[in-house]
């Protein structure tokens, strides 16, 4: 199903704080490359030489501030997410369009981070991991995520969104529509379910009487043969022979068919059941 048809509970682009930011980090960058041109000044002391040094610096400051701020305020404007019942989806991209698509149920783990210049200008990241895609970018020098949101103002809402829908696709099964009413979603309550449904069928075995055992003697047939024969085990036939609960129709028929009778020749009502 794809995310048009789904209700979308949560939409959003990237604060247009990221744009100062993302200039900011980018001029650090370039400055970085400085380093190398500062020190090839001071050790080569020709005056040629340092006509050239000097450009360096400035072409390498100023051309990467030049297309950083270009290029940060069209990621911004073409960067956005939706959330859906089922997916999450992240679109970006200046020069080629990109599309990320991730449904709930893969994801593994949602960290929010905030960096200093994040914390400057007062946003997040939100890094969405999940299993089949860290995996493999791990194996080409470590795990990246697969879903990465930018320029976060208030981190609190999408995080709980994703939480939500992230326990809900992994942690509580759903239930369909068909089948509501008729089984009990919460776990606890199925469990004491299951356990009364047990006693009850043990407690059947006393209003019925079974003629297993004398039919299994007669033709010198052992209780773990008859288990063989009828796909149970031996300590099944043990307990329907002391009568200590009732089989399904399935299994009676089956011990009927063995000794080639009729059920109701294997299995009677007690005469003080009422």
């Amino acid at each position: 199903m794809s995310i048009e048809s789904e209700s979308i509970k949560e939409s959003g682009r990237a604060d247009p704080a990221l744009v100062p930011k993302g200039i900011i980090t980018s001029s650090l960058a370039a400055m970085a490359i400085i380093i190398p041109s500062v020190i090839w000044m001071v050790f080569i002391p020709e005056p040629g030489m340092l006509f050239w040094g000097l450009f360096t610096i400035v072409l390498s400051v100023i051309v990467p501030v030049i297309i950083a701020a270009a290029y940060v305020p069209a990621f911004v404007r073409t960067f956005s997410y939706d959330l859906s019942d089922k997916f999450i989806v992240i679109r970006r991209g200046v020069i080629t369009k990109q599309k990320t698509t991730i449904p709930f149920s893969r994801i593994q783990n949602v960290s929010v981070i905030q960096g200093p210049f994040d914390r400057k200008f007062g946003i997040y990241t939100v890094k969405i991991e999940t299993a089949g895609f860290s995996a493999a970018s791990g194996s080409q020098g470590g795990p990246q995520p697969e879903g990465l949101i930018q320029g976060v103002k208030d981190p609190s809402r999408l995080e709980h969104i994703i939480d939500e829908l992230v326990h809900q696709y992994t942690q509580k099964p759903k239930v369909p529509d068909t089948l509501k009413g008729k089984v009990f979603e919460e776990t606890d309550l199925a469990f004491d379910q299951f356990i009364a449904t047990i006693m009850s069928k043990m407690q059947e075995g006393d209003h019925v009487k079974n003629t297993i055992k004398e039919l299994r003697a007669a033709r010198n047939m052992s209780q773990e043969q008859l288990a063989e024969r009828v796909g149970v085990t031996r300590q099944t036939i043990l307990y329907l022979e002391k009568g200590t609960y009732n089989p399904s129709l399935k299994l009676a028929m089956k011990i009927a068919q063995v000794f080639d009778v009729k059920v109701e020749e294997l299995f009677v009502l007690d005469g003080t059941d009422e």
